[in-house]
């Protein structure tokens, strides 16, 4: 008897012109992971604005209870993204382990997740003191700040 080798999805980048679809993508991929069993927590999704990662974390949640309150949907959808067609059961599991991580779940921006890894591993970055990342106004401040010492 043998044992069937687990479903492999690569690391993947969706780039392209605002308006074509890399939320889309992002969900329908994201979506294909949980019913692959992968862990939501060990799913890295990123953007750039806190707005998309929103938009993307509200778009999982949706696909997901949709497919659950309309299986020919589910059907149709799944097949024309080449994945497997969840039942109820496998739709309500996921749905429970997503909103159960939520609170550690790598949906977000690009920035906080490079500073996450910054503040992981200061020293190997050579860095020290408290690491942020600056709003406007503060990076503002600390633009004329560096201007100031450079033309002093």
């Amino acid at each position: 008897m043998s044992a069937t080798a687990p479903v492999r999805i690569g690391h993947e980048v969706i780039a392209a012109s605002a308006g074509t679809g890399k939320t889309f993508q992002l969900v329908s991929r994201y979506v294909h992971l949980l019913l692959l069993g992968v862990e939501p927590e060990r799913i890295v999704a990123l953007t750039f604005s806190r707005k998309a990662a929103g938009e993307i974390f509200d778009r999982i949640i949706r696909r997901l209870t949709d497919w659950l309150a309309d299986p020919e949907i589910c059907r149709q959808q799944a097949l024309a993204a080449d994945m497997p067609v969840p039942d109820a059961a496998q739709l309500r599991a996921v749905l429970r382990s997503l909103l159960l991580s939520a609170h550690r779940l790598r949906i977000g921006t690009l920035d906080s997740f490079m500073v996450a890894i910054l503040r992981a591993f200061p020293f190997e970055f050579g860095l020290t003191g408290e690491i942020a990342i600056l709003d406007e106004a503060r990076e503002q401040e600390a633009r004329e700040l560096a201007l100031g010492s450079v033309l002093n």
